[in-house]
Protein backbone atom coordinates (compact mmCIF):
# COMPACT_ATOMS: atom_id res chain seq x y z
CA UNK A 1 0.00 0.00 0.00
CA UNK A 2 2.71 2.42 0.87
CA UNK A 3 4.39 1.77 -2.13
CA UNK A 4 1.30 3.23 -4.11
CA UNK A 5 1.13 6.13 -2.16
CA UNK A 6 4.88 7.04 -2.54
CA UNK A 7 4.74 7.13 -6.23
CA UNK A 8 2.22 9.65 -6.63
CA UNK A 9 2.94 13.31 -4.71
CA UNK A 10 -0.98 13.84 -4.87
CA UNK A 11 -1.48 11.00 -2.58
CA UNK A 12 1.93 11.67 -0.59
CA UNK A 13 0.73 15.41 0.55
CA UNK A 14 -2.58 13.75 1.47
CA UNK A 15 -1.22 10.99 3.54
CA UNK A 16 1.40 13.51 5.16
CA UNK A 17 4.29 10.51 4.62
CA UNK A 18 7.71 10.79 2.62
CA UNK A 19 8.98 7.76 3.51
CA UNK A 20 7.64 4.11 4.10
CA UNK A 21 7.06 3.26 7.56
CA UNK A 22 7.25 -0.72 7.36
CA UNK A 23 10.83 -0.52 5.53
CA UNK A 24 12.79 -2.28 8.17
CA UNK A 25 10.55 -3.97 9.97
CA UNK A 26 10.96 -7.24 8.45
CA UNK A 27 14.04 -10.02 8.85
CA UNK A 28 15.94 -11.18 6.14
CA UNK A 29 16.38 -14.20 4.45
CA UNK A 30 15.28 -17.53 5.98
CA UNK A 31 14.18 -15.85 9.22
CA UNK A 32 11.79 -13.57 7.83
CA UNK A 33 9.92 -16.40 6.35
CA UNK A 34 10.05 -17.97 9.40
CA UNK A 35 9.79 -15.77 12.62
CA UNK A 36 6.39 -14.73 13.74
CA UNK A 37 4.35 -13.26 16.65
CA UNK A 38 3.48 -15.37 19.57
CA UNK A 39 -0.44 -16.08 19.00
CA UNK A 40 -2.74 -15.34 22.21
CA UNK A 41 -2.64 -19.39 23.23
CA UNK A 42 0.76 -19.88 22.98
CA UNK A 43 1.50 -16.75 25.87
CA UNK A 44 -1.02 -18.30 27.93
CA UNK A 45 1.04 -21.83 27.71
CA UNK A 46 4.04 -19.83 28.60
CA UNK A 47 2.66 -17.82 31.29
CA UNK A 48 1.16 -21.07 32.77
CA UNK A 49 4.55 -22.53 32.60
CA UNK A 50 5.04 -24.57 36.33
CA UNK A 51 7.30 -21.19 37.14
CA UNK A 52 4.61 -18.96 36.93
CA UNK A 53 2.19 -20.70 38.15
CA UNK A 54 4.09 -21.18 41.45
CA UNK A 55 5.61 -18.30 41.21
CA UNK A 56 8.67 -19.54 41.67
CA UNK A 57 11.81 -18.84 40.14
CA UNK A 58 16.05 -19.59 40.00
CA UNK A 59 17.00 -16.48 39.03
CA UNK A 60 15.33 -12.94 38.58
CA UNK A 61 15.92 -12.79 34.98
CA UNK A 62 13.80 -15.98 34.31
CA UNK A 63 10.84 -14.04 36.26
CA UNK A 64 11.71 -10.53 34.09
CA UNK A 65 12.76 -11.54 30.29
CA UNK A 66 9.66 -11.97 28.99
CA UNK A 67 7.36 -9.12 30.54
CA UNK A 68 10.29 -6.99 29.30
CA UNK A 69 10.36 -8.18 26.22
CA UNK A 70 6.40 -7.95 25.78
CA UNK A 71 6.00 -4.58 26.60
CA UNK A 72 9.42 -2.95 25.35
CA UNK A 73 10.14 -5.15 21.80
CA UNK A 74 13.32 -5.33 22.63
CA UNK A 75 15.94 -7.97 21.40
CA UNK A 76 16.69 -10.43 23.92
CA UNK A 77 20.76 -9.18 23.35
CA UNK A 78 19.55 -5.49 24.47
CA UNK A 79 17.14 -6.59 27.36
CA UNK A 80 20.11 -8.84 29.06
CA UNK A 81 22.35 -6.28 28.76
CA UNK A 82 20.78 -3.40 30.68
CA UNK A 83 22.57 -1.51 33.57
CA UNK A 84 21.15 0.29 35.83
CA UNK A 85 21.85 3.69 34.82
CA UNK A 86 19.78 2.67 31.43
CA UNK A 87 16.75 3.28 33.57
CA UNK A 88 16.29 7.09 33.06
CA UNK A 89 13.91 9.82 33.68
CA UNK A 90 12.83 11.90 31.14
CA UNK A 91 10.27 14.79 30.54
CA UNK A 92 8.89 13.06 34.17
CA UNK A 93 8.48 9.68 32.39
CA UNK A 94 10.76 6.61 33.69
CA UNK A 95 12.59 5.29 30.27
CA UNK A 96 14.89 2.50 29.51
CA UNK A 97 17.80 4.24 27.81
CA UNK A 98 19.21 1.46 25.06
CA UNK A 99 22.96 2.32 24.11
CA UNK A 100 26.16 0.40 23.43
CA UNK A 101 27.60 2.54 26.86
CA UNK A 102 28.82 0.24 29.17
CA UNK A 103 28.53 1.10 33.38
CA UNK A 104 31.93 2.74 34.47
CA UNK A 105 31.87 -0.09 36.72
CA UNK A 106 31.82 -3.08 34.55
CA UNK A 107 34.77 -1.98 31.73
CA UNK A 108 37.31 -4.76 32.83
CA UNK A 109 39.10 -6.87 30.67
CA UNK A 110 37.65 -9.83 29.51
CA UNK A 111 33.79 -8.57 30.02
CA UNK A 112 32.12 -8.83 27.06
CA UNK A 113 30.98 -5.18 26.13
CA UNK A 114 27.80 -4.19 25.25
CA UNK A 115 26.71 -3.69 21.83
CA UNK A 116 23.62 -2.11 19.55
CA UNK A 117 22.56 -3.91 16.33
CA UNK A 118 22.47 -0.55 14.25
CA UNK A 119 22.92 3.06 14.62
CA UNK A 120 18.85 3.17 14.61
CA UNK A 121 19.11 1.02 17.67
CA UNK A 122 20.23 3.62 20.31
CA UNK A 123 17.00 4.81 21.40
CA UNK A 124 14.56 5.94 24.56
CA UNK A 125 11.62 3.51 25.51
CA UNK A 126 9.42 5.03 27.68
CA UNK A 127 8.40 2.05 30.58
CA UNK A 128 5.11 0.63 29.96
CA UNK A 129 2.38 1.09 32.90
CA UNK A 130 1.95 -2.76 32.81
CA UNK A 131 5.79 -2.82 33.68
CA UNK A 132 5.35 -0.72 36.24
CA UNK A 133 2.91 -2.10 37.77
CA UNK A 134 4.28 -5.69 38.04
CA UNK A 135 7.18 -3.56 39.99
CA UNK A 136 10.12 -3.22 37.40
CA UNK A 137 11.02 0.01 39.22
CA UNK A 138 11.31 -0.80 42.76
CA UNK A 139 13.26 -4.01 41.47
CA UNK A 140 15.60 -1.25 40.13
CA UNK A 141 15.45 0.80 43.07
CA UNK A 142 16.85 -2.15 45.44
CA UNK A 143 19.39 -3.22 43.36
CA UNK A 144 20.44 0.15 43.50
CA UNK A 145 20.41 -0.22 46.95
CA UNK A 146 22.48 -3.72 47.13
CA UNK A 147 25.49 -1.75 45.36
CA UNK A 148 24.45 -3.62 41.67
CA UNK A 149 25.38 -2.31 38.24
CA UNK A 150 23.59 -4.72 36.12
CA UNK A 151 19.97 -5.41 35.71
CA UNK A 152 20.22 -9.35 35.97
CA UNK A 153 23.87 -8.99 37.89
CA UNK A 154 23.72 -13.21 38.05
CA UNK A 155 24.26 -13.31 34.20
CA UNK A 156 27.53 -13.63 33.87
CA UNK A 157 29.53 -11.05 31.06
CA UNK A 158 32.82 -13.25 31.74
CA UNK A 159 31.35 -15.90 29.50
CA UNK A 160 32.91 -15.93 25.72
CA UNK A 161 29.35 -15.33 24.41
CA UNK A 162 27.75 -13.43 27.32
CA UNK A 163 24.56 -13.37 29.03
CA UNK A 164 22.50 -13.69 25.85
CA UNK A 165 23.46 -17.18 25.46
CA UNK A 166 22.81 -18.00 28.66
CA UNK A 167 19.40 -16.67 28.08
CA UNK A 168 18.78 -18.60 25.15
CA UNK A 169 19.53 -21.49 26.85
CA UNK A 170 17.08 -20.91 29.25
CA UNK A 171 14.10 -20.33 26.90
CA UNK A 172 14.51 -22.87 24.79
CA UNK A 173 13.85 -25.38 27.71
CA UNK A 174 11.47 -22.98 28.85
CA UNK A 175 9.14 -22.63 25.28
CA UNK A 176 9.52 -26.75 25.64
CA UNK A 177 8.13 -27.39 28.99
CA UNK A 178 5.47 -24.88 27.98
CA UNK A 179 4.48 -27.26 25.31
CA UNK A 180 5.52 -24.63 21.98
CA UNK A 181 7.61 -26.37 19.72
CA UNK A 182 7.90 -24.59 16.81
CA UNK A 183 11.57 -24.19 16.80
CA UNK A 184 11.98 -22.17 14.00
CA UNK A 185 8.46 -19.79 14.14
CA UNK A 186 8.34 -19.18 17.66
CA UNK A 187 11.06 -18.02 19.87
CA UNK A 188 12.20 -15.46 22.14
CA UNK A 189 12.23 -13.29 18.98
CA UNK A 190 9.08 -13.62 18.77
CA UNK A 191 8.22 -11.19 21.64
CA UNK A 192 9.13 -8.87 19.60
CA UNK A 193 6.96 -9.26 16.84
CA UNK A 194 4.21 -9.41 18.85
CA UNK A 195 4.54 -5.89 20.69
CA UNK A 196 5.29 -4.19 16.76
CA UNK A 197 1.70 -6.43 15.46
CA UNK A 198 -0.11 -5.31 18.47
CA UNK A 199 0.61 -1.74 18.11
CA UNK A 200 0.41 -1.63 14.36
CA UNK A 201 -3.06 -2.67 15.39
CA UNK A 202 -4.00 -0.21 17.92
CA UNK A 203 -1.98 2.56 16.43
CA UNK A 204 -2.96 5.31 13.46
CA UNK A 205 -0.09 6.36 12.54
CA UNK A 206 2.50 2.82 11.98
CA UNK A 207 5.75 4.77 11.40
CA UNK A 208 5.83 5.75 15.17
CA UNK A 209 6.70 2.53 16.33
CA UNK A 210 10.50 2.52 14.67
CA UNK A 211 11.63 4.88 16.75
CA UNK A 212 11.12 2.86 20.00
CA UNK A 213 11.90 -0.48 18.20
CA UNK A 214 15.15 0.35 16.87
CA UNK A 215 14.28 0.18 12.97
CA UNK A 216 15.30 3.38 10.54
CA UNK A 217 11.96 4.82 9.79
CA UNK A 218 12.92 5.97 6.30
CA UNK A 219 10.56 9.11 6.70
CA UNK A 220 13.55 11.47 5.64
CA UNK A 221 13.33 15.00 7.25
CA UNK A 222 9.82 14.61 8.44
CA UNK A 223 11.24 11.70 10.53
CA UNK A 224 14.22 13.56 11.80
CA UNK A 225 12.37 16.28 12.68
CA UNK A 226 9.34 14.59 14.60
CA UNK A 227 11.56 12.17 16.92
CA UNK A 228 13.99 14.08 19.03
CA UNK A 229 15.80 11.60 20.86
CA UNK A 230 14.51 12.09 24.10
CA UNK A 231 11.33 12.62 23.40
CA UNK A 232 9.40 10.65 26.13
CA UNK A 233 6.32 12.49 26.05
CA UNK A 234 5.66 11.85 22.20
CA UNK A 235 6.89 7.87 22.30
CA UNK A 236 5.01 6.86 25.81
CA UNK A 237 1.09 6.97 24.08
CA UNK A 238 2.42 4.63 21.49
CA UNK A 239 4.37 2.01 24.25
CA UNK A 240 1.22 2.52 25.81
CA UNK A 241 -0.97 1.46 22.61
CA UNK A 242 0.51 -2.87 23.27
CA UNK A 243 -1.99 -4.31 25.55
CA UNK A 244 -2.62 -8.14 26.55
CA UNK A 245 -6.20 -9.60 26.53
CA UNK A 246 -6.95 -9.47 30.71
CA UNK A 247 -6.74 -13.28 31.77
CA UNK A 248 -2.98 -13.08 29.69
CA UNK A 249 -1.79 -10.05 31.87
CA UNK A 250 -3.34 -11.92 34.74
CA UNK A 251 -0.85 -14.62 34.68
CA UNK A 252 1.65 -12.26 35.22
CA UNK A 253 2.57 -12.06 39.21
CA UNK A 254 3.66 -8.73 40.60
CA UNK A 255 7.65 -8.71 41.48
CA UNK A 256 6.64 -9.23 45.33
CA UNK A 257 4.75 -12.17 44.68
CA UNK A 258 7.74 -14.56 43.48
CA UNK A 259 10.47 -16.13 45.41
CA UNK A 260 13.86 -17.37 44.42
CA UNK A 261 14.87 -20.35 45.21
CA UNK A 262 17.51 -22.77 44.34
CA UNK A 263 18.39 -25.06 41.18
CA UNK A 264 17.64 -28.05 41.40
CA UNK A 265 20.63 -30.84 41.59
CA UNK A 266 22.49 -29.40 43.45
CA UNK A 267 26.34 -30.07 44.27
CA UNK A 268 27.29 -32.77 46.50
CA UNK A 269 27.78 -31.85 49.96
CA UNK A 270 25.85 -28.42 49.19
CA UNK A 271 22.49 -28.06 51.12
CA UNK A 272 19.62 -26.85 49.04
CA UNK A 273 18.16 -23.29 50.64
CA UNK A 274 15.84 -20.86 49.06
CA UNK A 275 17.43 -17.52 48.40
CA UNK A 276 16.26 -14.55 50.04
CA UNK A 277 13.87 -12.34 47.49
CA UNK A 278 15.64 -9.34 46.45
CA UNK A 279 12.66 -6.97 48.04
CA UNK A 280 10.75 -7.80 51.71
CA UNK A 281 8.44 -4.47 51.15
CA UNK A 282 7.54 -2.61 48.77
CA UNK A 283 9.81 0.20 47.84
CA UNK A 284 9.27 3.21 45.66
CA UNK A 285 12.10 4.61 42.96
CA UNK A 286 12.58 8.52 43.67
CA UNK A 287 14.57 9.42 40.79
Amino acid sequence: MFGWVLKDNRRKRKWGIDGNPFVGFGQSGEAEATRRAFTDDELRALLNHPHFQRRSFTANYMYWLIPLALYTGARLGELTFLDLKDFVVEEGIPCIDINDIDAVQLVQEGRMKKRVKTKSAKRLVPIHSELIRLGLLRYVDQLHKNGETQLFPEMSRLRKRGPRDTATNWFYRFRRDAGIVSKQEAVFHSFRNTFITKIIENVPSPHLIAPLVGHQSNLGITGEVYWNKRDASARKPTVEAFALPNDITQLLPTYEEIKLTAPRGPKPGAARKPKDNAVKQPVTIGR
